[in-house]
């Protein structure tokens, strides 16, 4: 079969750091008509789905995450991790769908980025980076409620170092109440602090989101390291 046909599409967001409009401009490629893969092979990465693009609002709200080591799951099109590599963290993004991560790499080599790219599965830790990361994020990845389970397993791992931070954000499934219920029954020392958003307005002429949900996952006490994430969290917040 034939790869799907692929488009760049140009996407700006604020930069707090008051710097040119270059240094938050993503150049995108991505999947032009998602229906012309295959049905068979999940066309859900295929598509950017808006909760991605509220989190990468979010993320340029930080001005920097230079030396983070930041983990990326089910990334999708892989836009959150491509932002990610933008604000110089030290970031891998992975998926289980192999084209999907191809064409993350390809993103990564478009923008002049740097990242690790990983065909893997969150369910699986075991074929994880043993090292473990100081921040582990996720798109719309409660889009089944049995996903609450396995993300919460991998943030209570070892992958996710103490002191840690867990970021998920997604559309209003209902979904993050089933993360903070599993959380509290198999990984106490996990804290999970959501949030909910209606109508939430995004940049780049993508329209509104009707319902957002977040969800900011402490593990312990956080480090100092990891403050410009709580502050842009709380930035977020009062900007909806």
């Amino acid at each position: 079969q034939e790869e799907a046909e692929v488009e760049e599409r140009i996407y700006h967001f604020r930069n707090d750091s008051g710097s040119n409009i270059e240094d938050s401009e993503i150049k995108f490629l991505r999947i032009k008509d998602p229906r012309a893969v295959s049905a068979e092979e999940c066309r859900l990465w295929a598509i950017e789905w808006k909760s991605s693009f509220a989190f990468s609002e979010f993320l340029f709200l930080t001005t920097s995450l230079r030396g983070l080591r930041i983990l990326e799951i089910g990334a999708g099109s892989g836009l959150v991790g491509v932002c990610c590599a933008k604000l110089q963290a030290d970031v891998t993004i992975t998926d289980r769908i192999e084209k999907a991560t191809r064409l993350i790499q390809q993103n990564l080599q478009h923008n002049h980025l740097n990242g690790t790219v990983l065909t893997m599965d969150w369910n699986k830790l075991e074929d994880f980076p043993k090292e473990p990361f100081d921040v582990i994020v996720g798109s719309d990845v409660l889009y089944q409620s049995r996903n609450a389970e396995g993300i919460v397993n991998l943030m209570n791992s070892s992958l996710l170092r103490d002191g840690g931070l867990g970021i998920i954000f997604c559309p209003g499934r209902g979904y993050i109440d089933r993360l903070e219920s599993v959380s509290k029954e198999a990984a106490p020392s996990l804290q999970c602090e959501s949030q909910y958003f209606y109508e939430v307005k995004l940049l780049n002429d993508l329209g509104s989101m009707s319902e957002l949900h977040t969800c900011l996952i402490r593990k312990g006490k956080t480090s100092p390291q990891l403050a410009t994430l709580d502050e842009a969290m709380t930035k977020f917040i009062a900007s909806h």
